[in-house]
């Protein structure tokens, strides 16, 4: 629990620094935090249980209670307490009366990964929507009136435009939740004269892990990564025959270009940000396939990679619909790869189909189906 001195006062210069960087009430940066560690103290003491958490405003100590209501004959004791034994836990109570509140103390605890994670996204909800509400009274008077900005930089879904403190909210991770995302889904790949093959991909970036079970002509691939350890299981088995390795790619080098292509293609637009990741200044109009998009050239520091991408942005709702990538441009080779429909995984939007293509001929190579 954070009760060290150093963590407490650690816990008030968050508040406080995320107060003046987002211009809203540093009480209300503190109330989201009480807010998320008692939720999170939920999975310590259990669900049932009515959770208050105080932070002491002076020197960052934190108390927890359990809530309770007096009653005549208690049903629950997760919720509720007799009179008498609510005089045994604290004098003060004498004076209380059936359908009173009583704060019975809890002791303070660790939080697991977990219980620190749900804390994390009560306290960011609670701050987002502070600031959305901040940044709309900002802006509700000038209704009709033609503001003048800085655009700053994109961030891949939205032009990002500087009015004195408000930004355009991402299309693809409203919400920011890529940097800590976790979660699974499965992959269909069809693809000519092939069978299906079947992808179940789990990713958890805030763990470093990353699993992907596949099954295609009655073999099951299991390969994980835990951070940089790799582990491969073929129908079962960690022993499997050289024939068998070579055809089904069984390597942990294989794995892990498995892992950073998934984590890449899904990841996309947020996996722009990276580090090595060169974004071309201009961002043009342009027709593809008979639809006109905002495009934006990428490139890659040579350490990260070769290939020079595009990408093609819906100029009304900013959501990408196309990507396209060159080995070496002049050539046109490479392929594009079509984006339709929309699927929200853990916050995040994703492309349910993707389509792809040759550059150079427009042929057909395959599709895959996010379920």
């Amino acid at each position: 629990m954070l009760n060290k001195r150093a963590d407490k006062l650690e816990l008030l210069r968050i508040a406080e620094a995320v107060a003046l960087e987002k211009s809203i009430d540093k009480e209300l940066i503190i109330s989201s935090m009480e807010t998320g560690i008692a939720k999170a103290a939920k999975s310590k003491f259990g669900q049932d249980n009515e959770i208050k958490v105080l932070i002491n405003r002076e020197n960052g100590d934190i108390e927890l209670f359990r809530k309770l209501i007096i009653s005549e004959n208690p049903e629950n004791i997760n919720i509720e307490i007799r009179l008498e034994d609510a005089i045994l836990l604290n004098e003060i109570n004498k004076d209380k009366k059936i359908g009173d509140e009583i704060l019975q103390p809890l002791p303070s605890f660790d939080f697991g990964r977990i219980a620190a994670q749900t804390a994390k996204q009560v306290i960011s909800s609670n701050v987002r929507e502070a600031e959305r509400e901040r940044q709309f009274n900002d802006f509700i008077d000038k209704k009709d009136t033609i503001l003048s900005g800085i655009v700053k930089r994109l961030e891949f879904g939205n032009v990002i435009v500087d009015l004195g403190r408000t930004e355009a909210i991402n299309f693809h991770d409203p919400k920011n939740n890529w940097t800590d995302f976790q979660d699974s889904f499965t992959v269909k790949m069809i693809t000519p004269d092939e069978k299906i093959r079947e992808s179940l991909i789990e990713i958890d970036l805030y763990n470093e892990l990353f699993s992907m079970s596949v099954t295609k002509d009655h073999n099951k691939t299991f390969t994980v990564i835990d951070k940089s350890e790799c582990k491969i299981i073929f129908n079962g088995s960690e022993s499997f025959s050289k024939e068998d390795e070579t055809k089904h790619r069984l390597t942990c080098k294989n794995a892990f270009k498995m892992r950073d292509y998934y984590t890449y293609l899904y990841g996309l637009p947020m996996k722009l940000k990276d580090p090595g990741t060169i974004l071309y200044p201009v961002v043009k109009r342009k027709k593809f396939k008979e639809k006109e998009y905002l495009v934006l050239k990428v490139t890659y520091e040579e350490s990260v990679g070769k290939d020079t991408w595009y990408f093609y942005f819906n100029p009304l709702t900013y959501a990408m619909e196309v990507y396209q990538f060159f080995k070496d441009e002049s050539k046109n080779d490479g392929e594009y790869i079509i984006l339709e429909d929309i699927v929200e995984v853990s916050g995040i939007k994703m492309p349910k189909i993707r389509s792809w293509f040759f550059n150079k001929d427009d042929k057909y190579l395959g599709k895959d189906i996010l379920n």
